[in-house]
């Protein structure tokens, strides 16, 4: 059996029941004690097969990341994520500079701008040719980059992102203490 390795996708030339393209997810390479090596590819589908993979995958339950980790492997651990983990990384160190120019801004700007860069982000990933292959084969994975995309950016914006809200809503924060304190005087 031949297959030809290229831009993240397995190729089925010959030898195979069915000629089709298949995602790398991520490789490993290994080393044995003789000193030998090989590499173990992980991918997305099945190479050796005529059957129809649709109504399998519809009938999955597809799990969403559910903590950072996962949402780091999900975004990054695909052939070249590093590569768009490093230029994602430039954009959002930028952004977070631009936190400080907002104090004093209403809440709505702020959250215009967070949205803002949040859809930069997304843009950003879906030029990676991985990413975008996956999201228009599986219609799941779209929904997935949303919430891992979403989590990344607020881990990366969080420092920089709270001490300027605080201080946006510090007046009404005040206000609500003051009537709470007053409130405390009445007595049924």
């Amino acid at each position: 059996k031949i297959v030809h390795i290229e831009d993240g996708q397995i190729i089925t030339k010959s030898g195979f029941a069915v000629s089709q393209q298949v995602t790398v997810l991520f490789s490993e390479t290994f080393h044995t004690n003789s000193g030998d090596n090989y590499r173990v590819f992980c991918i997305d589908g099945l190479l050796n097969t005529s059957v129809d993979t649709t109504s399998i995958e519809s009938s999955t339950p597809h799990i969403p990341p559910t903590s950072y980790k996962e949402c780091l492997e999900f975004l990054w651990s695909h052939p070249g994520g590093s590569k768009t983990k490093e230029y994602l990384d430039k954009v959002l160190h930028t952004f977070s500079m631009t936190y400080s120019r907002l104090e004093g801004e209403t809440l709505r700007s702020i959250v215009d701008a967070a949205n803002s860069h949040f859809t930069k982000a997304m843009q950003l990933l879906l030029k990676d040719s991985v990413m975008r292959r996956s999201v228009q084969q599986t219609p799941y994975h779209m929904d997935n980059m949303k919430m891992a995309v979403e989590t990344y950016v607020m881990h990366s914006t969080h420092q920089s992102l709270f001490p300027v809200i605080t201080a946006t809503m510090a007046g009404q924060d005040a206000e609500i203490n003051k009537i709470n304190r007053n409130l405390i005087d009445l007595r049924p």
